[in-house]
């Protein structure tokens, strides 16, 4: 019999797949969106939006897919979280400055996002699912359980 916990665990991190696998895929379809959003964030240096250009979609898709399916869990969720880390140590500055900027977090697949305390909020219960699922035991409904049995 399937608990409550172990329920919870797997829809968080399912959720927290399909979150990441949209991202990426949105950011991959309208590159030149996201480079021209990397662009308005100045202390980035130019010579490395090409590579952050493919480098944050591509993790942000693959740290999904494992997610999802159930692979290595524990490092994919450790990548999320860092993610999720990272872009709220870019959010909160620019919402406390007061400046109108796009998050771009789904590219331009939903338009445009503005920053704000609900996007930030969004962020935080997104990386404390996401540390749920980093620091969680075993369970059942992973693809590990099958390429690394105990």
């Amino acid at each position: 019999m399937v608990s409550i916990k172990e329920l919870l665990y797997f829809v968080l991190r399912i959720l927290i797949g399909f979150v990441f696998i949209l991202s990426g895929f949105a950011k991959f379809s309208d590159p030149v969106a996201f480079r021209s959003l990397l662009n308005v964030f100045d202390f980035l240096p130019s010579s490395l939006l090409p590579l952050l250009e493919i480098l944050i979609p591509a993790i942000e898709f693959v740290s999904g897919i494992c997610l999802l399916v159930g692979i290595g869990r524990v490092l994919f969720s450790f990548v999320a979280s860092c993610l999720l880390l990272t872009f709220l140590a870019v959010l909160i500055p620019i919402l406390v400055s007061g400046s109108d900027v796009d998050c771009g977090c789904f590219g331009s697949m939903f338009g445009r996002t503005q920053i704000g305390y609900g996007l930030v909020l969004r962020d935080c219960m997104l990386l404390g699912a996401t540390i749920m699922t980093l620091v969680r035991k075993r369970i059942r409904y992973e693809l590990d359980n099958l390429v690394f049995p105990e």
